[in-house]
């Protein structure tokens, strides 16, 4: 037997667009998980928000760092994985 997940369409509540689907499955506290057509969706620029520029010493820092978490978890994971 197939476990079926409850699922509702998700509507414009101005011009009733087919926007996407709301599912029962998604975390607490609501447990509804939203899929929203890309289509569906205009992005527009805030006066407030400017994307940070990096110079590349620093994008190199920060993949250093990244590179050295990703390699202390696998560690990590090995150990528990060991034990």
């Amino acid at each position: 037997m197939k476990n079926k997940t409850p699922v509702s369409r998700c509507i414009c509540s101005t011009c009733e667009a087919h926007l996407g689907f709301i599912y029962d499955d998604g975390p607490g506290p609501f447990f509804k998980r939203f899929q929203i057509n890309s289509a569906a969706l205009k992005f527009e620029a805030k006066g407030w928000f400017e994307v940070p520029e990096f110079s590349k010493e620093v994008v190199a820092e920060m993949q250093e760092k990244r590179k050295s978490s990703i390699e202390g978890r696998a560690a990590y994971l090995k150990l528990l994985h060991d034990e």
